[in-house]
């Protein structure tokens, strides 16, 4: 998933609640905007869901309908010109191994 970049300032966590998986992380000063990037994992290999795209005066996005576990959450901070200001590393919701 890359490395994370100035993640102390996101302070990204997930909370799940069924099939539905709550993303927080705090507010960078300067960005324009907020992407959230969605992997799950069935093994071996990582399939890339979805990313959303989020406005800079929200700072969390609730996502539905994920069924199981093995999902990846990772949350970028961007600027007007789309320069990354912070990338959480991605934060893990209980990996599964399907052989």
């Amino acid at each position: 998933f890359g490395k994370s970049q100035k993640e102390h300032l996101l302070k990204t966590f997930v909370c799940r609640e069924g099939q539905t998986f709550n993303v927080y992380w705090q507010a960078v000063a300067e960005a324009a905007f907020y992407k959230v990037e969605v992997y799950k994992y069935v093994s071996p290999r990582w399939y890339e869901l979805t990313t959303l795209e989020i406005e800079r005066q929200t700072h969390y996005v609730s996502i539905g309908g994920l069924v199981g576990d093995g999902y990846v959450f990772r949350v970028t901070a961007e600027d007007r010109s789309g320069k990354m200001l912070a990338r959480s590393g991605g934060v893990v919701m209980r990996l599964q191994t399907v052989d």
